[in-house]
């Protein structure tokens, strides 16, 4: 039987006070803890390496907590799944990084602000205004499938710590040879802080107007004398109000790692990642409809939803990763990760009524938790045949992923108002049905080969493939029966290949082409489909892509023409979700990232995309796809004073063009271009190096509205930030 537990009156009251509460006592916190980790810094940690005054080379880089500002040298390595680690210029695929040092330098909040830089991006949510940050990868949303972490998957329900990683690779395009199902937006890798050689302990505290303070501190170094055991922690806490009035984010994490080196051959990592976030008066997004044009875009900062709704995430994962360099030229590793995660979500959509922004305001209750479970073996090996030289890898995976979702939901109208003058509405005080049942299982094992073949120097002869067999079982609940019923069961093998020819006509430049098959997991519908919660089988992809990237000195240039081909999914006219058809995305990508010249560090690009839907029904081809944009582009820039190496100049602009809301494009939400101001100061507290910076975002406080799935986002509106981070 159902477990209900309505909130009483009483008991919303006290959780009100307590949120008031809570924001006074976080502020006062904070300002302490900023005050006295940077007064005290001078007698702790006597054994703490200075920082240093040059560029940092990539061993550094990896081995110490960043607290300084900008950096000339850029990471060399990306790692790229199924084909190892290849040298990013090598890599016959686009490929973002950004490290700690890069997020920090831009204050960045979510995964969004933190890959600014890259010109493929489309912000299409923000997870201090809604459940969670959405971002479109080559017009394709980033799904839950699509983040890893140290190369394994794990579900991405919310915004994680992004405080805990060292560095964010985003493969851009298909990657299913590569890292399995996956759809075809790209993947996001986060690689876990590991030990310090040396002990250190870093500091950063800062402030988001309207209200919202954060403490980070991470720590590090070896444990035995000789170097052979290390640790790091990194912990996190963050609250108050958000961009938007009333609305309340708390956020803690707990990070850790440890490496333990018994030979010089022989390396086993630990981590454990404890990650809680909690969202007050957010709202789940606007639902518009084709009968009518979309209203203008309102102020981020004013109040939409009620301060009574919520949405609460709880993420846990472990990992173990041995490696084993066996001989010269080969090594081998087992990689194992455990992941499970909580949501609880209490929070609303508004459905719009008419062009003129009167709405109807709808909460919805459930509880879900995922449980997942990876495994993968991978050896890569170097050797000769002749005049060729050998890059092989080969391994096998499996995954394992169980859904759990409440035996029913509860929703409630909560009245209705206009958005420029949003209601306030009673809390119904809807049950949150605790009780939960086994909606969806997901097996996944996987066999994979890869050879990159040298030859001369010159030329790269890349192919490889993957073996699949996916197993998907979903179920539905009947409350009248009491019991679970099997709606589809769904297994498929399949095996995707990847070919690629990359050309080095001078050691600096490369030049390369590459075909790459994927296979994804089939969308569920959305609630407010006639057919809600209804899930599909598997779609396939197909990618071509040609590039040219160039790197002179500390500045890369990178160019890429690219074809995805991937069966369609979409709400119809008759409010239906169906697989149908499939969408072509055409495009073109010039990207850059460095210093052209010493003290100016530039990153940035444009996108330029071609999406259409094929072999659909007729209302819907030859449209674009909802939510994709023809025209993304963003610069960032870092500028050191001449004369004066303790300050810097920061700024972005980052343009966004117009995107259709629903199938058949009878409504578009209008481009915009939003940019950044901000400075850095470095300087001495205490014999200890401190960084201060501050940063306007979205400085004209430019109104306009993402989409994704049908729904409209409000944009992030202005807002300062200011931080203080020191290593003691």
């Amino acid at each position: 039987m159902a477990v209900v537990q309505p909130l009483s009156a009483s008991q919303t009251c006290a959780i009100s006070r307590f949120r008031q509460m809570r924001g006074h006592c976080m502020k006062g916190l904070l300002l302490g803890v900023a005050t006295g980790a940077i007064l005290v810094g001078s007698a702790a940690m006597a054994q703490t390496s200075a920082v240093p005054e040059d560029a940092p080379t990539e061993r550094d880089q990896r081995d110490t907590i960043i607290v300084t500002g900008q950096r000339e040298t850029r990471l060399e390595n990306a790692p790229v799944g199924a084909l190892g680690t290849l040298k990013a210029l090598d890599t016959p695929f686009s490929v973002s990084v950004v490290d700690a040092a890069d997020i920090a330098s831009r204050q960045a909040l979510t995964i969004t602000e933190a890959l600014r830089g890259d010109p493929s991006i489309t912000p299409a949510g923000n997870g201090y205004q809604n459940e969670s940050t959405t971002i479109i990868v080559r017009g394709f949303i980033i799904g839950e499938r699509n983040t890893r972490i140290d190369g394994a998957p794990f579900y991405n329900a919310s915004d994680v710590p992004i405080e805990a990683f060292e560095r964010v690779d985003l493969l851009r395009g298909l990657s299913g040879f590569l890292y399995g199902f996956t759809s075809p937006g790209g993947i996001v890798n986060y690689t876990i802080k590991r030990p310090t050689e040396t002990t250190q302990l870093g500091v950063d505290m800062g402030f988001v107007s309207r209200g919202i303070g954060r403490a980070y501190a991470d720590f590090s170094g070896p444990i035995d004398s000789n170097g052979r055991l290390g640790f790091r922690l990194g912990g996190l806490i963050e609250d108050g109000e958000s961009f938007t009035r009333k609305t309340y984010v708390h956020r803690e994490s707990f990070s850790a790692a440890l490496r333990f080196r018994p030979t010089d051959t022989l390396t086993l990592d630990l981590d454990y990642i404890d990650s809680y976030r909690e969202q007050d008066g957010d709202l789940f997004g606007i639902l518009a409809s084709a009968a009518f044009a979309i209203p203008e875009p309102i102020d981020g900062s004013r109040r939409v939803a009620q301060t009574f709704l919520g949405y609460e995430t709880h993420l846990k994962t472990v990992g173990a990763n041995l490696a084993w360099s066996f001989a010269p030229n080969w090594s081998a590793s087992v990689n194992l990760r455990d992941s499970r995660t909580e949501r609880t979500f209490h929070d609303s959509f508004l459905v719009l009524s008419n062009a003129a922004g009167d709405y109807s305001e709808t909460q919805a209750t459930n509880n879900q938790n995922v449980i997942g479970q990876q495994a993968q073996v991978m050896v890569d090996g170097k050797f000769s045949t002749g005049p060729l030289e050998h890059n092989i890898v080969f391994g096998g995976a499996i995954l394992r992923q169980e859904r759990n979702r409440g035996k029913s939901s509860t929703s409630a109208v909560l009245g209705t108002g206009n958005l420029s003058n949003p209601g306030l509405f009673a809390n119904p005080n809807l049950a949150i049905i605790r009780d939960r049942y086994n909606n969806q299982n997901v097996r996944e094992k996987a066999g994979f080969i890869s050879d990159t073949i040298d030859i001369g120097n010159i030329v790269k002869v890349i192919a490889g493939g993957r073996y699949t067999r996916y197993e998907q079982d979903d179920y539905s609940y009947s409350l009248p029966l009491a019991t679970r019923l099997l709606t589809r069961a769904y297994g498929k093998s399949t095996f995707t290949p990847s070919f690629a020819l990359v050309v080095k006509p001078a050691e600096n430049i490369s030049l390369y082409g590459s075909y790459v098959e994927s296979m994804e997991p089939g969308g569920t519908a959305p609630a407010t489909a006639r057919n809600a919660f209804e899930v599909f089988a598997p779609i396939r992809s197909k990618q071509f892509e040609v590039g040219a990237k160039a790197q002179f000195g500390a500045f890369t240039l990178a160019a890429a023409l690219f074809r995805i081909d991937k069966g369609l999914e979409y709400v119809s006219p008759s409010n239906v979700y169906v697989q149908d058809g499939e969408q072509r995305h055409d495009g073109v990508e010039f990207s850059f990232n460095g210093s052209p010249v010493q003290g100016l560090h530039l990153s940035g690009g444009v996108t330029f995309l071609d999406a259409k839907v094929r072999q659909a029904a007729a209302a819907v081809t030859g449209k674009v796809p909802q939510g994709v944009a023809e025209k993304t582009a963003t610069l960032l820039a870092d500028w050191t004073l001449p004369g004066q190496d303790a300050i810097a100049l920061t700024g972005s602009v980052q343009y966004v063009g117009k995107r259709p809301v629903d199938a058949t494009n009878v409504n578009f939400v209008d481009g915009y271009a939003i940019g950044s101001v901000g400075a850095r100061y470095n300087f001495e507290l205490g014999g200890k190096p401190v960084v201060a910076r501050v940063s306007v975002e979205n400085a004209t406080d430019t109104k306009y509205w993402g989409t994704a799935f049908g729904y409209l986002t409000v944009g992030m509106p202005r807002n300062l930030r200011f931080s203080l981070a020191t290593k003691l």
